[in-house]
C-alpha cells in the first residue's frame, strides 16, 4: 500500500480481506441473505420510490434523454418484480455447490471445484433495478463486490444500500462484502489498474470498456453489442412473429434490429407488422421491396444494417440461405432468431448462424440468464473463450483442480 492511501486502496484492501470471508459462507447462509433482502426491498418500497422520484427530477431538470429516464425510473410494480426475481434467485442451484471427481488410469483421483472469483468491480448503469439484481448475484455466488454507482441514481442506491446492509445483518454475515464506490471513471481506472487485486470487472455496458485502466490485466465480463437478426421464413405464423418481432425489439439484453423476411410471406405479413410497430412506437426503414407494399417508410442505409438501436430495418431475402449470407456479413454474434414451422430449417439455422444465443418461434426478451434457466441474467456474451450467451451464475465462478496420489 502507498503511504498515503487512495480511496480506491482503502476500498481494494477492504475488498480483499471481506472476499476471504465472503468465501467461507454456506449457500444456506447467502440464499437466506437473499430472502432477507427480498423483504427489506418490499418493505422499504415507499422509501425507495422516494429517492427514486428525486433522482428522475434531478436528471429532468439535466434534460437527460427519454430512454435514460425511463431507465432510471423504479416503481412499486418493478420492486414487486424484483422481490419476486430475489427469491426466485434464492431458490436457484448455487453453482459454487458443484463438484465433479474422477479416477484417473495412473491412480491420481482428480476433483474439480466451482469457486467464486473473488472481488468483483461492477460498473453501474442509470438502472437501480440492474444495481439490485447485480448485488444480488455477487452475494449469491460468494464474491466481494465493489459497485461503482451512476451518479444519475445516488439517492436510489443510497437507500438500497442500507437496506441491503440490515439485510444482511439479520442473516450475520459480512456489510463489506458489497461497498459503494463514487468518483466516477477515475476511481474505476484507480481500481482496475495492472497492480488492482480485484479478480474480475463487471460492465453493465460495452461503452464502459472505456473507463477502465489501459494497463489492466484483470478479466472482463462484457455485455454484447451489435446488430441481430430475426428471419421470418416460408410458412411461419405471420401474427406470432409480428408479436415476437415488436417484443424483440424492445428486449433489454438483445435488442432486435433487423427483420429478415422471406418475400414468400411478406405480403402477409408486412401490413401486420406495420400495425403493430406503429401502436408500439416503432420507427421502420425498409428495403425497396418492403416500401412497394408499405408506402411512407423511409429507405434503409447502409448504416442501418450494422445499428443495435434506434429504428427497425426491415429486409426481403429469397430464401433461407440469403438470410444466413446477410447474418454472416452483418452480425455481432449475440442473438440471432428464426420462425419457422420447418424443423429443418431451424436445424440448419441454429447449426450455421454463429451467435452466443439462437431463437427458434421465441422472442429475444427470452433471451437472458432467467428464462434460460440459469438462475441469473448477467447479461449477453458474444466471447467465444468465456463468456458468451446468456451469462448466468456461473460467470461469476470459475474452477479449481484438486489432484490427490
Amino acid at each position: 500500500m502507498k503511504n498515503n492511501p487512495s480511496s480506491a486502496d482503502i476500498l481494494l484492501e477492504q475488498a480483499e480481506q471481506a472476499k476471504k470471508r465472503a468465501a467461507a459462507t454456506v449457500s444456506a447462509h447467502r440464499n437466506l441473505a437473499l430472502s432477507f433482502l427480498a423483504d427489506a426491498i418490499s418493505g422499504g418500497a415507499h422509501k425507495l420510490v422516494e429517492a427514486n422520484e428525486t433522482d428522475l427530477a434531478v436528471a429532468r431538470a439535466a434534460k437527460q434523454d427519454e430512454h435514460i429516464l425511463d431507465s432510471i425510473k423504479l416503481d412499486y410494480i418493478a420492486i414487486g418484480t424484483l422481490a419476486g426475481r430475489l427469491r426466485t434467485l434464492a431458490a436457484a442451484p448455487d453453482p459454487t455447490d458443484a463438484k465433479e471427481e474422477w479416477q484417473c488410469e495412473n491412480g491420481m483421483t482428480v476433483q474439480r471445484l466451482c469457486v467464486p472469483l473473488g472481488v468483483i468491480v461492477a460498473l453501474g448503469l442509470p438502472n437501480p433495478r440492474r444495481t439490485i439484481e447485480t448485488v444480488a448475484q455477487i452475494i449469491k455466488t460468494g464474491n466481494a463486490l465493489i459497485f461503482v454507482r451512476n451518479p444519475l441514481t445516488a439517492r436510489t442506491d443510497a437507500v438500497f444500500a442500507q437496506l441491503f446492509c440490515d439485510a444482511l445483518a439479520c442473516c450475520a454475515l459480512d456489510g463489506s462484502t458489497v461497498q459503494w464506490a463514487d468518483g466516477g471513471p477515475e476511481v474505476t481506472r484507480a481500481l482496475t489498474g495492472p497492480h488492482t487485486c480485484a479478480d474480475a470487472v463487471l460492465l453493465g455496458a460495452r461503452s464502459q470498456k472505456a473507463h477502465l485502466s489501459p494497463g489492466r490485466r484483470i478479466p472482463v465480463i462484457c455485455p454484447g453489442y451489435g446488430a441481430t437478426h430475426l428471419y421470418i421464413d416460408e410458412g411461419a405464423d405471420t401474427s406470432a412473429a409480428a408479436l415476437g418481432i415488436v417484443e424483440s425489439f424492445y428486449a433489454s439484453c438483445a435488442p432486435l434490429s433487423t427483420v429478415l423476411v422471406n418475400w414468400m410471406v411478406s405480403d402477409e405479413l408486412l401490413p401486420v407488422l406495420e400495425g403493430k410497430a406503429m401502436a408500439a412506437g416503432i420507427e421502420l426503414c425498409a428495403d425497396a421491396r418492403v416500401r412497394s407494399t408499405l408506402h411512407g417508410i423511409e429507405e434503409a442505409s447502409e448504416q442501418d444494417k450494422t445499428d443495435a438501436r434506434g429504428r427497425l430495418l426491415l429486409l426481403t431475402v429469397n430464401s433461407l440461405s440469403d438470410a444466413l449470407a446477410h447474418i454472416r456479413k452483418y452480425g455481432a454474434g449475440l442473438c440471432e432468431g428464426i420462425y419457422t414451422p420447418s424443423e429443418e430449417n431451424a436445424r440448419l439455422f441454429c447449426s450455421l448462424a454463429d451467435a452466443g444465443t439462437l431463437t427458434h418461434n421465441a422472442p429475444f426478451s427470452r433471451a437472458n440468464g432467467f428464462d434460460a434457466g440459469l438462475g441469473a441474467d448477467v447479461s449477453i456474451g458474444t466471447d467465444k473463450l468465456r463468456g458468451r450467451g446468456p451469462l448466468g451464475l456461473s460467470i461469476l465462478t470459475t474452477d479449481k483442480y484438486v489432484l490427490k496420489g
